[in-house]
């Protein structure tokens, strides 16, 4: 890694620090190494910091990191096994609702079945062609769907709310 020296900024604290760990660490060129060398026999700001940072430099050097006691691993596998584990939820999903989906795909296709079944044509001979929809039948105003929109809403909200009573009702 190496630390431009850049002699305008010499006296930011954060260059500084930069710039004198990089020269405690050897880290930096020898030219850059001169300068730093000079600025701390000629800087009274320089030589405080340097002596600071290596005295801490010294300290961290001679003290041995902590070691975790002989059972801290067994200690903790012992605190998380005391600790009551909840138990898995049978589902993630309300079954009401799935009940509720599966219905309304149940009455799509009902409709649908009936749609077709009677637009069938049951007096024709066995072997000619017996299906013939009459689209002429099938409304195509667009003022049904947002009726459609609105009551799924409606029904929506009024089986929350039934679900709810009975929800309250049992506890």
């Amino acid at each position: 890694m190496i630390i431009n020296f850049i002699p305008a900024m010499g006296n930011n604290a954060e260059d500084m620090d930069m710039q004198l760990w990089a020269y405690i660490d050897k880290q930096c060129s020898d030219a850059e190494a001169q300068l730093i060398t000079t600025l701390i026999a000629t800087d009274k700001d320089w030589a405080t910091q340097y002596k600071q940072l290596l005295s801490f430099n010294n300290e961290l050097s001679s003290t041995e990191p902590e070691q975790p006691s002989m059972r801290f691993s067994k200690n903790v596998m012992d605190s998380i096994t005391a600790t009551k584990i909840a138990p898995a939820t049978k589902t993630y999903v309300n079954p009401w609702v799935l009940r509720g989906i599966a219905g309304v795909f149940g009455l799509l296709l009902v409709t649908v079945f009936i749609y077709i079944l009677s637009g069938l044509n049951w007096n024709t001979a066995p072997g000619a062609s017996s299906f013939h929809l009459d689209y002429s039948k099938m409304e195509t105003g667009s003022w049904w769907i947002p009726f459609a929109l609105v009551n799924i809403v409606l029904l929506i909200i009024f089986i929350d709310a039934v679900l709810r009573r009975r929800r309250t009702a049992h506890k």
